[in-house]
């Protein structure tokens, strides 16, 4: 299903979950999901599904905004209540995310466990759906992919496509590590070549935490003033 953002011209597709939870909706009741475009979040009733999707989403937010210049939030979910359930939004304020796309390998809690000493919240994403899912309604500053996630090789990735897809405005706020067995650890030629901010390999994911400690704060250094004019381009 496709919904319209209310705030920009996107269109988002609604993953089964999401889909899920608004037929279970209570009458009267919403839940609330962030634009992948604009980060701004909005909210989705019973409506949507029972009306057959975005023309139904239209007409009952016309219907229901306040003639207001500045709409207060609607009423959180409560539906994780009746089912026990507690870690549905794992997002915590002013708290950096990550996500790690790694195959089940020992280097995987290695990366973990230094990211999260970092002060990261570290997500991970069992299939490349699920992956490109979290990616389409998630912000985060840190994304890793190992060489092994996907079958087959990277140019036919459908994740690191994905990335290398992602409009600049969107892109460069996401420092895209490379994980592999074959990359060559801060090597920048290899980095651009390849679309990603840095590459890492294997061998070395035991020193993420001193590699990530040098070329992030490198990368904002050389780009930082420049992104920041961006911004307050609105761009």
């Amino acid at each position: 299903m496709i919904v319209k953002c209310p705030n920009c011209p996107a269109q988002l597709k609604l993953d089964d979950g999401i889909e899920n939870n608004l037929k279970n909706l209570p009458v009267g009741k919403t839940i609330k999901i962030q634009c992948g475009n604009c980060k701004e979040t909005f909210s989705l009733s019973e409506t949507v599904v029972a009306g057959g999707g975005q023309g139904a989403f239209e007409k009952d937010a016309r219907r229901k905004a306040p003639q207001l210049a500045v709409r207060p939030p609607g009423a959180p979910s409560l539906d994780w209540l009746t089912r026990g359930v507690v870690d549905e939004d794992k997002n915590i304020d002013g708290v950096p995310r990550a996500l790690v796309l790694f195959p089940d390998i020992k280097e995987k809690k290695e990366l973990i466990k230094s990211v999260e000493d970092l002060g990261y919240q570290v997500e991970e994403a069992v299939s490349v759906e699920e992956a490109l899912s979290v990616m389409y309604f998630a912000s985060y500053s840190l994304v890793f992919m190992h060489t092994d996630y996907e079958k087959g090789d990277l140019e036919n990735s459908q994740f690191h496509n994905y990335m290398c897809s992602l409009p600049m405005s969107r892109r460069r706020n996401i420092f895209y590590v490379l994980v592999g067995d074959n990359c060559t650890t801060m090597y920048d030629l290899e980095a651009l070549t390849l679309s990603v901010n840095l590459t890492v390999n294997s061998r070395e994911v035991k020193y993420i935490s001193i590699l990530l400690r040098k070329a992030i704060p490198e990368y904002e250094e050389l780009f930082g003033a420049w992104m920041e004019e961006l911004r307050l381009a609105g761009k």
